[in-house]
C-alpha cells in the first residue's frame, strides 16, 4: 500500500471448489508502481499459497495487449495452451492471439513460445 493507502497491485489465487482448476486472476499494478517487481512479487506469493494448498496445475487467462505480463508469466515457468481443459470458450481467438504476439515480443521470444505451445 501507498502513503495515501491505496494498493499498488492485486491479484487472486482462485479455486471456485466446485472445477477444481486453481486460477491465478486479475494480477494488476497501478501504472506508477509498474516495472517495480510487484506484479512478480504478486504471482509468486499465489503461486506459493497454491503450493502450500496442493493446487497443481494453475491456471490463468491473459489477452494479447497483456504482452508484458505474458512475458513475466513464462519467465515464471507458465506455458501457453492452446485449448485448457478449464474454459474451451477462452482460445477460440489462438491463432489471432499468436499473431498479435508475434509483432510485439522480440522474435527469440516469440519463436520460444510459440515452439511451447501445448
Amino acid at each position: 500500500m501507498d502513503a495515501q493507502g491505496r494498493y499498488a497491485g492485486t491479484c487472486n489465487a482462485w479455486d471456485d471448489g466446485e472445477n477444481t482448476r486453481a486460477t491465478l486472476q486479475w494480477v494488476a499494478v497501478r501504472p506508477e508502481y509498474q516495472g517495480k517487481g510487484i506484479a512478480r512479487a504478486l504471482v509468486a506469493r499465489a503461486l506459493y499459497a497454491f503450493a502450500q494448498a496442493g493446487e497443481a496445475p494453475v491456471y490463468l487467462h491473459t489477452q494479447t495487449w497483456s504482452h508484458g505480463a505474458i512475458r513475466l508469466y513464462r519467465k515464471l515457468g507458465f506455458e501457453v495452451v492452446r485449448q485448457p481443459d478449464f474454459s474451451p470458450k477462452a482460445c477460440r481467438d489462438f491463432e489471432a492471439a499468436l499473431a498479435v504476439l508475434q509483432t510485439v515480443l522480440p522474435p527469440a521470444e516469440y519463436a520460444d513460445l510459440a515452439a511451447h505451445v501445448i
